[in-house]
C-alpha cells in the first residue's frame, strides 16, 4: 500500500502544486509593551507598541487595533500623538516610517525609511505653527502637513555629531529644545535651523551631569531635563540638580505646573512619592493625558503586561489580546487546533502562550508561580493537551490539563528524575525537544555539553506522574550535546547535536524494550562518514509521510532517503544527500511537514516550499512578496486540519491560510460561493475533497473544461478554461474521483458571468 500512495503521489505531483496559493494572513505580534500613549477628542487611548498600534476605549475596556496585516506599513511603531488641530493621529516607526490617520483613512510616510539611515527610528513629533517637527535616530527633520511633505532636514545640530539622536522635543515661545544622545540643543525657530552654527549645544563641559538627555519638560516656564541618573533644572546660565537616582530614570512628565517622573520601578510626584503602592513588575515608561475636563489619567506602560490606567480614584489594568512576547523560539499546533508558542533560552524570556478559541493565554512566573522560570524555548502537547514545555536551566515542566486553561504544574529536574546538570552547576538541567512515541511515552533529549549522563530521556506515564530512563551518547558517554529530537517512522530516536559541539546525529531504537538495554540500537554518524550530511551542527529534524528524516543545519537541508537501515544495527548503508538549492550559507531554523507532504524550510532567507521529494520548490516567501516584517524565519508550524500556518519571525507571530489541509476519507463536495461570478467573487472554493483527488470540471454535456489533481481537502478554481478563458454562464459539474480509492463524486454549480 505505502508503494501504491507513494507512485500515485509521483505521477499527480506535477499538477500538486499547481494550485498553491496563501490568502487571510493575520499578524500575532505582541502589543504587551507600550513605549507611547496618546488620546483623541473622544477619549480614546491611543498606544504605540512592536505589535502595531492598539486604540483603547475605556468605557468598554476594549481596543481596536492597527498593523501590517490591517492599516499600517510597520508593526514596530515608537511614538503616537493625536494632534487636535489637524484631528489626526500622527505615529513614528523604529524603521523609519510616518503613519497618518485623520479618522477616514491611514498614510504612509516612507521618505525617513528610504533614506537607510543607520538608525531611522522616529522618536518624538511636535506640531506648531502649521509645522510637524519630526525627532528620531537620524536628527530633526520638519514636514509640512497639509502638502504631506518634508521641507527641512537638520542632519548636524551644532557641534554634535551628524545624525545625532534626538530623543524629545520641546518647543515654547519659537525656541526649541532637543534632548540629544550627545546633550542638549537650543536654537530660535526664526533662524535657519540646517545651518549648525544657529544652534548653541550643551554636554558635560557645559555642566550637564550626563551627556545623554532623554526627555524634557516645562513648568512655571523653567525647563526640567531627565537622564538616565539625574533630573536637572536649567535656570539659563546653569544646571541644577533636582533629584539622583540609581535606578534607570525613563521620562518625566507635566501636568498643571506639577512635575512627575518614573523610573523602571514606579512613577512619583513631585515630591517623589510613589503613585502606586506596588506594580506587577518593571515599567517601560508613563504618561499624562487629560481628557479634555482637564482631568488627569495616568497611563502606566506595564513591562510585557499592558497598561495601568489611574484616574478618578480608579485604577483600571487592561492585557491586550496578544501574546506576551515578539520573541518565539518554538511553534506548535495540537489536533485540537490549539496553538503554543515558546519565548526562547534567556533570562529575557517570557515564559510560553496559548492561543485558543481567538484568545491568548500567557504563562509567565508572575502569574504561574509553578513554572518557576520563563525561558521556556521547546513547546508541545500530547495526546491528552497536557503541556510539555522544555526549560533552560530549570528542566521539563509537566502541564496536567484540569480543563480549557487551566493546568497543574510538576518541573522534571535532577531531583525527581534522570536528568543531569551542567558540570559546572548540576542544579542547571536544561531538557531538549520532547516527542512522543506510538505508545504515549515521552522522549526528551538532556543537554550537557562536556559532561558525563544521559543524553536522552524516556518519561513513562504513571498515574498523574512521570517516571523517566535514561540513555547515554553510544559513541561518547562523557558528551552530552543534543537539543533537536524527532522519531521515525520506525520508532528511531534522532538526536541533533548543538552548536556548541560538532556532534552530527545520534540514532537510537530501544527495540520496544524500554527497561532492556541490551537489544537497544545506536549509533552516531558525521560528516566525516556521510559528506552529503551538510553540518555535524544540527538545527534542526523532521520526518515526512514517505519516512524521510530531513535535517537543518546552518549549512543548508540534508536528507536520509532510508532511516530505517539503521534497524540492521549499522549506519553503513544509509542513503543522505543534499538539497542543492538549500546548501551553503542558507541557515535552515526549522521544517515543518504539511499535510500534502510539503516541507515548509524556515531559514535566515525566507520560508522554501519544497515538493513532496524536495526535488522541486514550489515557492519562496519572504519579506519582498509576503507581509511579513523580515526574512530570518525563526520557527513554523502548521494545523493540517484547515490549513493554518503559523510563522514566527523577529517582529513576532503570523498566520496565513494555506491550502494544504488533510483530505477527508470520503467524498463531502461543498463548493462555494453559489452561484459563482468570476469576474465578482475571484475563486470557486471546492472543499470536502478525499485522498489523491482527479477534480474534472465539466459541462452538463460532458464537455472538459478543465482538471485538477489534488491531495488536499480543498482547492480554488478561477473560472477559467484550459485556453485561459472564463467560461459562459451556465449549470457546470464538478467531477472528483479519487485515485487511492477510486470512489467518486459529483457536484453541480452556477455560474453567472455578466
Amino acid at each position: 500500500m505505502k508503494l501504491k500512495i507513494f507512485i500515485i503521489f509521483f505521477l499527480l505531483n506535477i499538477n500538486l502544486f499547481s494550485n498553491f496559493k496563501l490568502e487571510n494572513w493575520k499578524s500575532h505580534s505582541s502589543r504587551m509593551n507600550v513605549f507611547s500613549s496618546t488620546i483623541d477628542k473622544n477619549g480614546n487611548i491611543w498606544c504605540a507598541t512592536d505589535g502595531g498600534i492598539f486604540k483603547y476605549n475605556i468605557n468598554e475596556n476594549s481596543e481596536t487595533v492597527f498593523d501590517n496585516i490591517n492599516f499600517l506599513f510597520s508593526n514596530q511603531i515608537s511614538f503616537i500623538t493625536y494632534i487636535q488641530e489637524l484631528n489626526s493621529i500622527y505615529a513614528g516607526s523604529r524603521d523609519g516610517i510616518l503613519e497618518i490617520y485623520d479618522f477616514n483613512k491611514w498614510n504612509h510616510i516612507l521618505d525617513i525609511k528610504n533614506q537607510s539611515f543607520s538608525n531611522p527610528i522616529i522618536n518624538d513629533i511636535v506640531y506648531y505653527k502649521k509645522k510637524l517637527y519630526i525627532a528620531g535616530g537620524f536628527g530633526l527633520t520638519i514636514f509640512d502637513p497639509d502638502k504631506q511633505v518634508f521641507s527641512e532636514s537638520i542632519l548636524k545640530i551644532g557641534n554634535f555629531p551628524i545624525n545625532t539622536n534626538v530623543n524629545k522635543i520641546l518647543i515654547d515661545n519659537n525656541k526649541i529644545w532637543l534632548a540629544t544622545d550627545a546633550g542638549l540643543a537650543f536654537a530660535d525657530l526664526n533662524n535657519f535651523l540646517p545651518n549648525p552654527n544657529n544652534w548653541k549645544t550643551y554636554n558635560i563641559s557645559q555642566g550637564l551631569y550626563e551627556n545623554k538627555i532623554i526627555d524634557l519638560a516645562l513648568i512655571n516656564n523653567e525647563l526640567y531635563l531627565l537622564s538616565d541618573r539625574f533630573i536637572l533644572k536649567f535656570d539659563g546660565e546653569k544646571f541644577i540638580k533636582i533629584n539622583e537616582s540609581l535606578d534607570k530614570f525613563l521620562n518625566i512628565r507635566s501636568f498643571a505646573n506639577k512635575l512627575y517622573y518614573a523610573t523602571i520601578y514606579n512613577i512619583f510626584d513631585e515630591n517623589s512619592l510613589p503613585i502606586f503602592d506596588n506594580l506587577p513588575s518593571t515599567i517601560n515608561g508613563f504618561n499624562l493625558l487629560n481628557n479634555g475636563s482637564n482631568e488627569l489619567i495616568i497611563i502606566t506602560y506595564i513591562k510585557n503586561n499592558g497598561i495601568i490606567l489611574k484616574y478618578n480614584n480608579k485604577t483600571v489594568k487592561f492585557l491586550p489580546n496578544t501574546p506576551i512576547s515578539n520573541s518565539i523560539s518554538d511553534i506548535f499546533v495540537n489536533s485540537e487546533g490549539e496553538v503554543w508558542i515558546a519565548t526562547g533560552n534567556s533570562p529575557a524570556s517570557n515564559g510560553f502562550s496559548l492561543f485558543k478559541n481567538n484568545k491568548w493565554h500567557n504563562f509567565t512566573t508572575i502569574a504561574y508561580k509553578d513554572i518557576l522560570d520563563n525561558a521556556y524555548y521547546k513547546i508541545k502537547t500530547d495526546n491528552q493537551g497536557n503541556i510539555l514545555a522544555s526549560n533552560w536551566g530549570k528542566g521539563l515542566l509537566f502541564g496536567k490539563r484540569i480543563n480549557d486553561t487551566t493546568y497543574k504544574f510538576t518541573v522534571y529536574n535532577e531531583k525527581n528524575s534522570d536528568f543531569i546538570g551542567i558540570s559546572v552547576n548540576p542544579q542547571f538541567i536544561v531538557a531538549g525537544e520532547t516527542q512522543l512515541d506510538r505508545k504515549g511515552n515521552i522522549w526528551t533529549t538532556n543537554l550537557g555539553e562536556q559532561s558525563t549522563g544521559s543524553s536522552l530521556l524516556c518519561f513513562v506515564p504513571k498515574n498523574d506522574s512521570l517516571q523517566s530512563i535514561g540513555y547515554v551518547n553510544p559513541r561518547n558517554p562523557n558528551q552530552r550535546p543534543f537539543i533537536s529530537m524527532v522519531i521515525d517512522n520506525w520508532g528511531t530516536k534522532w538526536l541533533g547535536g548543538n552548536a556548541s559541539i560538532a556532534a552530527g546525529l545520534m540514532y537510537f531504537n530501544e527495540n520496544n524494550t524500554l527497561e532492556n538495554k541490551n537489544d537497544d540500537i545506536s549509533g552516531v554518524i558525521t560528516t566525516s562518514n556521510y559528506p552529503n550530511l551538510n553540518d555535524n551542527f544540527i538545527n534542526c529534524l523532521a520526518v515526512d509521510y514517505s519516512g524521510i528524516l530531513w535535517i537543518g543545519t546552518p549549512k543548508g537541508l540534508s536528507a536520509i532517503i532510508n532511516p530505517n537501515q539503521i534497524l540492521n544495527n549499522t549506519s553503513s548503508n544509509l542513503i543522505v544527500r543534499t538539497l542543492n538549492k538549500l546548501t551553503g550559507e542558507i541557515n535552515v531554523n526549522d521544517i515543518y511537514v504539511d499535510a500534502l507532504n510539503y516541507k515548509w524550510i524556515a531559514t535566515t532567507n525566507g520560508i522554501w516550499i519544497l515538493n513532496n521529494d524536495g526535488s522541486d520548490t514550489i515557492t519562496i516567501i519572504n519579506s519582498s512578496n509576503s507581509p511579513l516584517p523580515d526574512n530570518d524565519i525563526k520557527s513554523i508550524y502548521g494545523n493540517p486540519q484547515n490549513g493554518k500556518i503559523y510563522i514566527s519571525t523577529n517582529f513576532g507571530l503570523y498566520e496565513t491560510n494555506s491550502l494544504s489541509i488533510a483530505p477527508l476519507p470520503a467524498f463531502n463536495i461543498i463548493c462555494y460561493p453559489q452561484p459563482f461570478n468570476p469576474l465578482k467573487d475571484a475563486e470557486l472554493k471546492i472543499d470536502g475533497l478525499s485522498d489523491y483527488s482527479e477534480i474534472r470540471i465539466l459541462t452538463t454535456s460532458g464537455e472538459l473544461i478543465k482538471s485538477f489533481n489534488t491531495n488536499s481537502r480543498k482547492i480554488v478554481w478561477d473560472g477559467k478554461d484550459n485556453k485561459g478563458n472564463y467560461v459562459k454562464s451556465g449549470i457546470y459539474l464538478i467531477n472528483a474521483v479519487s485515485e487511492f480509492n477510486k470512489e467518486s463524486a459529483v457536484q453541480k454549480i452556477a455560474i453567472v458571468n455578466d
